[in-house]
């Protein structure tokens, strides 16, 4: 058979002749699938521009990306193609408020920035005006004046939350030496005496609470007989009664004890862990504070110490990692855990300070020992004050 007739005879078949058409559209599709991919394509970078801007607070940026989106709803190849841009331009509308409220925000952190940064004497002039104008152009929206002055008042209150947790943290720090010497020997009456009378109290409480817990344990469980309190003490604590008396005794010894446990601990519990936010503001707080009392004036100026070290030094990368070391902590460990890591990161600065910050406790302890004892805080009682601390072993670097 020629070539031309088994040409013909092919296509003189129903089927053959169907797979070219098949494959004639197909072809000519091709174009159109892929102007379609390329619209796809185009519209979710749009979609996704919009989306970082919201991220930003850039409303502007937004509703132009949102602009975008609704001009190619006439271009659209397909109604599937359609009807996605309609859903991204719904998920945008739906970021305008959380995007004007980030954009708040930023103007609200943009002022107090600069504002510290203006505090700043070394800054240029022309840098500082600078500043004072953006200041006075972004404090004109009544929305961020309102923010700021918030913000403020809630640094403000934190600091002073800090401050509180501080002194709390002295004190625990020495009622837990002084329960350490243990209430009523001669350790215990020696740390007494240079301690603050808060603290003396509050371990002098504590231990009397102790005693009184145990005598009242060793009372309940002096009574061999069972009696109807002792049922129902059982019973509330919904612990099995049986006929066997000797074994309700037991139990009944067994949860008493437990009892009396559960109350000393409840009065050797301290302050509970800080959350993340008390733990951001107590963190600045106590490198503030360690970097005050770590200044070392009149050194060389290429050899930084601690206070260098935090003001200048610091990253916001580690100050967010000392952040998350001590989320959970309360604060008497949270200042271990700071000084361990400033210890560690920076030995150099550390051990340049270290005699300044030892000397600083010294003459805190020093001061208790004067408000303790109720006298003018004069030259001659301090040093009569460190006297008596280095009598008992204790001494400033």
């Amino acid at each position: 058979m020629s070539f031309a007739s088994g040409l013909i005879n092919s296509l003189a078949n129903p089927s053959y002749t169907q797979g070219l058409f098949d494959l004639g559209q197909q072809i000519g599709g091709m174009p159109a699938r892929r102007e379609a991919a390329q619209f796809d394509t185009e519209a979710t970078k749009t979609q996704y521009q919009g989306e970082a801007a919201a991220e930003q607070g850039d409303i502007a940026a937004l509703s132009q990306r949102k602009q975008q989106l609704i001009g190619m709803l006439d271009s659209a190849p397909n109604e599937e193609a359609r009807n996605n841009l309609k859903a991204a331009i719904e998920e945008l509308n739906g970021m305008t408020a959380s995007t004007k409220n980030t954009a708040l925000q930023n103007k609200i952190d943009s002022i107090l920035e600069m504002e510290r940064a203006i505090e700043d004497e070394n800054i240029p002039m022309a840098a500082r005006q600078a500043f004072v104008d953006r200041i006075e152009v972004l404090s004109g929206d009544p929305d961020v004046q309102k923010g700021v002055a918030t913000k403020k008042n809630d640094m403000e209150l934190a600091a002073l939350t800090s401050r509180i947790e501080m002194n709390t943290t002295r004190l625990e720090a020495e009622i837990s030496e002084l329960d350490k010497a243990q209430y009523g020997t001669d350790a215990w009456n020696a740390l007494a005496r240079n301690s603050s009378a808060a603290a003396v109290r509050a371990s002098e409480e504590k231990a009397l609470q102790q005693e009184a817990a145990i005598s009242e344990y060793r009372e309940s469980i002096s009574d061999k007989q069972w009696t109807p309190e002792k049922e129902k003490f059982l019973r509330d604590k919904e612990i099995p009664i049986s006929g066997d008396v000797h074994a309700n005794l037991a139990n009944y010894r067994t949860a008493v004890a437990a009892d009396t446990q559960n109350k000393i601990n409840s009065l050797n519990n301290r302050e509970g862990a800080m959350n993340k936010e008390k733990a951001e503001a107590f963190v600045s707080f106590t490198l503030k504070s360690i970097a005050k009392a770590g200044d070392v004036f009149m050194d060389a100026p290429w050899a930084d110490d601690i206070e260098e070290v935090i003001t200048e030094e610091m990253t916001p990368e580690e100050h967010k990692e000392i952040v998350g070391l001590v989320s959970g902590m309360n604060a008497e460990e949270t200042v271990a855990q700071i000084t361990s890591w400033l210890q560690k990161n920076y030995p150099e600065a550390w051990r340049r300070s270290e005699k300044l910050l030892m000397n600083a406790k010294f003459e805190d302890m020093i001061t208790k020992i004067i408000d303790y004892n109720e006298v003018p805080n004069t030259p001659e009682n301090r040093k009569s004050a460190a006297m008596k601390l280095r009598e008992n072993g204790i001494n400033a670097r």
